[in-house]
């Protein structure tokens, strides 16, 4: 394999994203719980919350990509001025909205509704959609006078804002929603097993074979998700270029961004070369 080679793959694995399998056995629970609830017809008002950094976007993701014959997202346009959060919805279904009054849902984007097999609505970051404090206040009760008139339609969301978790949690008590809180921290057993997953993959998806190191995978107790996936990213990469003969030895950097920041020297270093 040429240097230039070896840079083209080291930095692919560098920009690769999380993958879902390469969760924890609790982020896999979870999905498994999402999946039945989007393959169910009862209809389900589930809020993911966590950390930032604890995967919940990567897992809505993954599990809208998995189901996306049957679910939709809402994006992240910011709408300004006398937008609202029932333009999002408007947006996401193709319906044209005549304005009338604030978060008043237009009958027709209701039918659109019932009519579509997209039956579960993603939304990552619901803070994003709401414009000011009004609808910080209202945006739950729009979500359930839609989940009251659609059966079978299910809203799978996240939030940021500690007043929204708050607000899902007591409303959920009298709703029957359901709320999952994402972990964010992994055990050290969970951190090898993980470490040895991505490995596996990691060689298997670029057709090389880097020999696993599990004991040089140290995390100097780093144990969250996302630092840990990074690590163990750099950790193969480093190996992978040590192998290749582009490094001489193996460091011990106790953070991710020392070690990050040497690896991304090394393939600039080797790429100007």
């Amino acid at each position: 394999m040429t240097p230039s080679q070896t840079i083209n793959i080291a930095r692919d694995i560098m920009r690769g994203d999380c993958a879902l399998h390469y969760f924890t056995i609790e982020h896999e629970r979870i999905a498994e719980k999402l999946s039945d609830a989007i393959l169910s017809p009862k209809g389900e008002v589930i809020l993911l919350h966590g950390s930032a950094g604890c995967g919940i976007s990567t897992l809505m993701n993954a599990l809208q990509k998995q189901h996306s014959l049957v679910s939709k997202v809402i994006g992240h346009q910011i709408f300004i001025d006398k937008w609202d959060f029932v333009d999002h919805l408007c947006a996401a279904y193709y319906v044209r909205r005549i304005r009338t009054y604030k978060n008043l849902l237009p009958e027709h984007l209701l039918k659109v509704i019932s009519l579509s097999q997209c039956k579960t609505i993603f939304i990552d970051d619901l803070d994003i959609c709401i414009a000011n404090e009004y609808e910080l206040r209202e945006v739950y009760g729009v979500i359930q006078t839609i989940s009251s008139k659609v059966d079978g339609l299910n809203f799978v969301i996240s939030v940021r804002d500690k007043r929204l978790v708050s607000d899902f949690l007591a409303r959920a008590q009298a709703s029957c929603w359901s709320s999952y809180a994402v972990p964010l921290k992994i055990q050290i057993e969970e951190y090898y097993d993980l470490a040895s997953r991505i490995w596996n993959d990691l060689n298997s998806n670029h057709s090389i074979t880097v020999i696993k190191d599990l004991e040089s995978l140290r995390l100097h107790a780093e144990l969250e998700l996302d630092k840990a996936y990074k690590r163990i990213h750099l950790k193969f990469v480093e190996h992978f270029l040590k192998q290749q003969g582009l490094v001489s030895e193996l460091t011990a950097f106790k953070t991710y961004w020392e070690h990050d920041d040497y690896i991304q020297s090394i393939l600039y270093s080797c790429a100007v070369r």
